[in-house]
C-alpha cells in the first residue's frame, strides 16, 4: 500500500451516541415544522395574485427538499466512519513524510503502527484516523479519510437549509414592516410574529 494514497482501512466503529444525533435531526425537523407552519403554509392562503401562489409552492417544494436532502446527507454521514490505517501497512524505506519536521514517516506507539502523512492518533476513538481532520461528537466520530466528502456536502446542505428558512422568515418581517395588511403582526394578541421573530435571529446567530 502506497502511503501517498492510502486505501481504506478497517472503520472506527464507536458506540453510537443518541442525544447529538436526536439533537441535530429533532432540530432540523422543528425548524420545518416552525417555518411552514407559521410563514409558507399561511402564505397559500393570502389574497395575493396567482404567480404569488405559485411563488410559494416553488418555495415550500425547495425548502422540503432541502430538509430530506440534508436529513439524508446526515444519515449517510452518521453511518459513515471515517478508516484507520491499513493492518500490518509498511512505508517503503525510501519515504518521507513531507508533513513532518523531520521528514520521516511517524510510528504511533499506541496502536503499535507507522503512520503515513496527515494521519494521527484520536484518543476519543483509539485509533489512527487517516487524515484526520477533527473529532466530532455530532457526527459520531473523526472525520477524515473516508467521510469528508459526506462531511462536507452535510454542512453545504445545512448552510443552503438554515440560509433559506432565514430568507423565508425575515421576507414575512419584512413585509410586516413596511406594511402589508396581511403579515402585520398584532404582538399582544398574535404570537405567530414573535414565533418567527425568534426563528430568525436564531439563524442568524
Amino acid at each position: 500500500t502506497s502511503y501517498i494514497t492510502p486505501t481504506e482501512g478497517p472503520p472506527v466503529r464507536l458506540r453510537p451516541g443518541k442525544w447529538p444525533f436526536l439533537t441535530i435531526t429533532g432540530g432540523s425537523t422543528l425548524l420545518y415544522y416552525l417555518v411552514m407552519k407559521y410563514t409558507l403554509l399561511p402564505w397559500l392562503s393570502a389574497p395575493y395574485s396567482q404567480f404569488w401562489y405559485l411563488w410559494i409552492c416553488l418555495h415550500i417544494f425547495g425548502f422540503t427538499g432541502c430538509y430530506l436532502f440534508t436529513m439524508y446527507v446526515y444519515w449517510i454521514l452518521w453511518k459513515t466512519q471515517p478508516s484507520t490505517v491499513p493492518e500490518n501497512w509498511t512505508p517503503d524505506r525510501e519515504a518521507i513524510d513531507p508533513l513532518s519536521n523531520d521528514k520521516k514517516i511517524r510510528y504511533c506507539e499506541k496502536c503499535e503502527a507507522w503512520q503515513p502523512p496527515r494521519c494521527y492518533h484520536c484518543k476519543i476513538c483509539k485509533r489512527c484516523v487517516l487524515m484526520r481532520d477533527q473529532h466530532c461528537p455530532w457526527m459520531n466520530g473523526c472525520i477524515g479519510f473516508g467521510n469528508t466528502k459526506y462531511y462536507l456536502l452535510f454542512l453545504f446542505s445545512m448552510i443552503n437549509y438554515l440560509s433559506l428558512s432565514m430568507f423565508i422568515t425575515a421576507s414575512w418581517i419584512g413585509l410586516s414592516v413596511i406594511g402589508s395588511d396581511f403579515e402585520t403582526c398584532y404582538w399582544n394578541v398574535n404570537f405567530n410574529c414573535w414565533i418567527i421573530t425568534i426563528i430568525t435571529i436564531i439563524e442568524f446567530l
